[in-house]
């Protein structure tokens, strides 16, 4: 062998080795492991002992059972996208999550929220007493019954559970942050403002009385919560305005805006730009549009027609359709919104509901309409695409005696009925398709005729 072909042979076995020893390992080296991140944020407002659970379909379900941070199962990589939902609420709340979509880019995720509010009810009651030991005259006593609620929805009275607040008729508004409740009394020609403590007590007695015109026979808190509206059912008609503050601080006297005689119902849009206002003796609903102060104007079509004695006006949440009550007439009206705030009348005008009509009630969702019905009943409607009223199957569900009014509860899930006559509330579930199904009753002091049903 050459010097010069040795000398090549020296290159190339190193070379040649190199290959045999790194093929004795099977392959190339194996890849790290990618980074994995997880998805959190922070829970408030749960009470001790409830049950909150959060799914998502890849970093999977978390029950959780207290306030503070929280991290789910499972980490994602980079890249992967995120949907956290609440799978199950704690009994008695509502809890509200806030910045659950996107997707991994190279961090954990921490800023989920979730807020938690406990639910209260108020249901206003009385009972008949005599004015004066012995006497043969009696009046009514009204009180609002306090409650919470417990498994499935359930009705429980509250540590305190009553508190008398009139002789004679009256309602409940609340105010917008919760602090506050108004008292309509129509005997006494009074408002009347009670706070409500942390557990959702009302306080024993008013913390302020401000002057009405006449028989305040209800009132309603504008979307917007800066204004609060009593209607004077009587001669005068005079519907009421009173200013409220951001700390719930009311004007001490009301401003007068309007005049509708015989005024049972009121309705205002979500927008707070439109009011309706039910005359039932005229059988005719008036129509307003709403200033920046609260004041109101009428439109330049004043009113619209309805059935006999129209008391109850609702709209749905999309500000496309209305429905009024006719009390004597026994049917609901059914009105379009236009884009200027007026009603037209649908095709056909009204449904047929009972020998007296006596409430109605709209899904917060929009899509199905409940009404009572003679016999003991509820009748079912789903709203379709013009929004006429269409019975569902089965019509009508059974209800207690006297049933007066419904109210639900935020998520669509469950409806409440006052049974003035039975002295109950029953609570029904609600389907999927909108029926009905009763959960049970709960008994109340007296013969409820409102419930109110709110979160803080």
């Amino acid at each position: 062998m050459s010097l010069t072909s040795a000398h090549h042979l020296r290159g190339y076995v190193p070379a040649f080795l190199f290959l045999l020893v790194s093929g004795c390992g099977g392959g190339s080296p194996v890849p790290a492991p990618p980074v994995m991140y997880n998805i959190g944020g922070n829970i408030s407002g749960l009470n001790n002992g409830a049950k909150l659970t959060l799914q998502d379909k890849t970093a999977g379900n978390l029950d959780v059972s207290a306030n503070g941070s929280f991290v789910l199962p499972a980490a994602l990589a980079n890249g992967s996208t995120y949907d956290v939902s609440i799978a199950h609420q704690p009994t008695g709340q509502l809890c509200v999550l806030s910045q659950g979509k996107g997707a991994i880019a190279s961090a954990s995720i921490s800023n989920i929220v979730v807020s938690c509010k406990t639910a209260y009810a108020y249901v206003v009651n009385f009972t008949y007493a005599p004015d004066a030991p012995g006497s043969d005259n009696y009046s009514p006593n009204y009180a609002v019954t306090q409650y919470t609620f417990g498994a499935n929805n359930t009705m429980v009275a509250a540590a305190v559970p009553s508190i008398v607040v009139n002789t004679s008729q009256a309602s409940v508004t609340l105010d917008a942050s919760g602090q506050y409740a108004y008292v309509a009394q129509v005997s006494k020609n009074v408002l009347q403002q009670y706070s409500i403590d942390a557990h959702g007590h009302l306080s024993s007695t008013p913390q302020l009385t401000l002057p009405s015109a006449e028989l305040p026979y209800t009132s309603l808190l504008s979307p917007n919560g800066k204004f609060l509206y009593a209607l004077d059912y009587w001669n005068l008609g005079n519907i009421n305005k009173f200013d409220i503050g951001a700390n719930g601080a009311i004007s001490t006297t009301p401003t007068i805006v309007a005049h509708v005689n015989s005024a049972l119902g009121m309705a205002i849009d979500s927008t707070g730009k439109f009011a309706y206002i039910g005359n039932s003796y005229s059988n005719r609903i008036y129509q307003f549009s709403i200033a920046a102060d609260g004041s109101l104007t009428p439109a330049a079509t004043a009113s619209v027609a309805s059935d006999d004695s129209p008391t109850q006006i609702v709209l749905d949440p999309g500000n496309k359709f209305a429905y009024v009550v006719n009390n004597y007439g026994g049917t609901i009206s059914q009105y379009t919104i236009q884009p200027d705030g007026t009603l037209a009348s649908m095709i056909p005008a009204s449904v047929r509901v009972s020998a007296r009509g006596v409430f109605m009630a709209i899904k917060p969702d929009g899509k199905y309409v409940y009404a009572s019905g003679d016999n003991d009943t509820i009748l079912q409607f789903s709203v379709g695409p013009t929004g006429a009223l269409t019975p569902l199957n089965p019509a009508s569900v059974s209800s207690g005696s006297g049933a007066i009014s419904m109210t639900f509860d935020i998520t669509g899930q469950y409806a409440y009925v006052c049974n003035s006559t039975d002295n109950t509330v029953t609570q029904y579930a609600i389907g999927s398709d909108g029926t009905l199904s009763v959960v049970g009753n709960v008994a109340t002091p007296g013969q409820p005729t409102q419930m109110l049903l709110f979160y803080r």
